[in-house]
């Protein structure tokens, strides 16, 4: 709707429609987490292992803030990976769409896929460097 809303917008090209996207459902799904967790403040936060998250709106509104917040500062340190993980997890693309959007070779994805689940698992955990709970 925010994007629909916008007459003037027109699209550069499919990676700019796609990046547009997987940011837009990366809001909402943001924005209905804070709508769930204010309506029942104190709810449980069950720690979930990356590779076992399923990101939909049935998810923990918690575990979605947190993967939000992350991501924030995954971009700040690492971009190209903070735009992959939001292109996939966010509008579901496949390594090739994933790959043309950022033109880069489908290796570099999967490259990339690897550092940015790490990355992400190591924070998830508390585990990263300077990370403490």
């Amino acid at each position: 709707m925010r994007l629909s809303s916008k007459p003037d917008l027109h699209w550069q090209s499919p990676a700019h429609l796609y990046g547009a996207l997987a940011i837009a459902m990366r809001y909402v799904l943001v924005d209905h987490a804070r709508a769930r967790l204010a309506l029942k403040r104190g709810g449980r936060r069950a720690r979930v292992p990356l590779e076992e998250a399923a990101i939909s709106f049935d998810a923990d509104s918690t575990d979605i803030l947190a993967l939000d917040e992350m991501l924030s500062t995954l971009a700040v340190q690492h971009p190209r990976q903070a735009e992959l993980l939001t292109l996939k997890f966010f509008a579901g693309l496949t390594d090739e769409q994933t790959a043309n959007v950022l033109q880069v070779s489908t290796k570099t994805i999967q490259r990339d896929m690897r550092f940015a689940r790490a990355w992400l698992l190591a924070h998830w955990q508390g585990e990263a460097p300077g990370v403490h709970e």
